[in-house]
Formats: structure tokens, C-alpha cells, sequence
């Protein structure tokens, strides 16, 4: 909950609620609208500095479609860990989501149904959930009958290494383990749907 200055917009308290704890943040402004000295925004380099592209200082990014998936070995909501590697030869679905992220919950029953029509077909679908604990995972699994593996502690690394940037952020692995489809925020169920019919119809 946020509460806003009618006149100014400007946000001066910030409630957030969870089950065990609420949190308040208040913002006070001692002045608005002041002018600044330019000197404040003034900066002399010293003279062995030389100038460079800032694109050029970023660690290269290679596209993750076509590329090798990341490898990864993460636990499920019973303690067995799963190693991606093991899993080559298969079509697999890996999928980054969390309870709290609707959209997410939105996706996992296409995720179910793809999952019990693809199984004898050689698909495997991970949901890797993003910084809750197993308990959650687990309840949350239990109360909608989700079947598929659930992983537990894919955040930060495994996230990082797959460029995630928003949630849910869905993957297709073929079966020589490269990533064919990337769909970075709320996955379009047809367009999943499709990328993993074609991985699995080559087999």
C-alpha cells in the first residue's frame, strides 16, 4: 500500500504486508523544486584517463536460443537432486516461477497438462522456483496437484546463468541439449505448445 500526495505525487509511505511480518517505510522530503549548483554535476577526469564505448566494457552475452543450455543440479521439493545433464535426450521444459507471481500460477496448469500428455514422449518439465523455501514449494504443489519436479534455490545462479529478468521465464531444451525457445515474462501457452511438439516430433 502506498499513500501519495494529492497535490505532488510524490510517495511519502509504503506499507508492505506479509503473513509474519508488516513493513513501513516513511519518506519525508525536506525540500522540493530547489535549484542545485552545476558544480554538483561537474565532473574533470583525471588526465591519464582515456574514454571507451560502455557497451564494450559489458561482459559479452551470447544468445541462450541455440545455445547449450547451463547446466545445473538442484534439489526437489524431496532432497533428490536433479542434474540437468543426466536429463539429455529428452525434451525438457525448464520453467522460473514462484508462488507469489500470478502470472506463474497461470502457467502451471498448461505446464501439468503438458507434462502428463508428453511424459511417455520423452518430455520432463522443471519448474525451478525463485527464492522460497521447500515447505511453500511443497504445499503449494500438494494443494494443486502439480506432478511434474519442482526445484528448490535456482536464485540467484541458475537465474543469472539463463538471463532471467522476469517471472515466469520458460525454456525449451531439445534433446541434444541446446534451448530452442525463451519465453522471458509470461509464457504464451500455444507458443510453448508448439516448440515442444517440434523437439519431440524429430523422435
Amino acid at each position: 500500500m502506498y499513500r501519495i500526495d494529492r497535490q505532488t505525487f510524490v510517495v511519502y509511505k509504503a506499507i508492505t504486508y506479509s503473513p509474519k511480518a508488516t513493513e513501513i517505510l516513511l519518506y519525508s522530503i525536506a525540500k522540493w523544486n530547489q535549484p542545485l549548483p552545476e558544480a554538483l554535476f561537474r565532473f574533470e577526469p583525471p588526465a591519464s584517463a582515456r574514454a571507451t564505448s560502455f557497451a564494450s566494457a559489458l561482459p559479452p552475452q551470447k544468445p541462450l536460443v541455440g545455445a547449450v543450455a547451463p547446466d545445473f543440479t538442484l534439489p526437489d521439493t524431496g532432497g533428490h537432486n536433479v542434474h540437468l545433464r543426466e536429463l539429455q535426450g529428452k525434451v525438457i521444459i525448464v520453467d522460473f516461477w514462484a508462488t507469489w507471481c500470478p502470472p506463474c500460477r497461470a502457467l502451471m496448469p498448461h505446464l501439468q497438462k503438458m507434462y502428463r500428455d508428453g511424459e511417455k514422449r520423452g518430455l520432463v518439465v522443471l519448474g525451478l522456483d525463485v527464492g522460497e523455501d521447500v515447505n511453500t514449494v511443497e504445499k503449494f504443489a500438494r494443494e494443486q496437484s502439480y506432478t511434474f519436479p519442482l526445484l528448490i534455490g535456482a536464485e540467484p545462479d541458475i537465474a543469472a546463468e539463463y538471463f532471467v529478468e522476469a517471472y515466469p521465464s520458460t525454456f525449451v531444451i531439445d534433446r541434444l541439449g541446446h534451448v530452442i525457445y525463451r519465453d522471458l515474462g509470461g509464457a504464451d501457452p500455444a507458443k510453448l505448445q508448439a516448440a515442444v511438439e517440434k523437439a519431440l516430433g524429430g523422435h
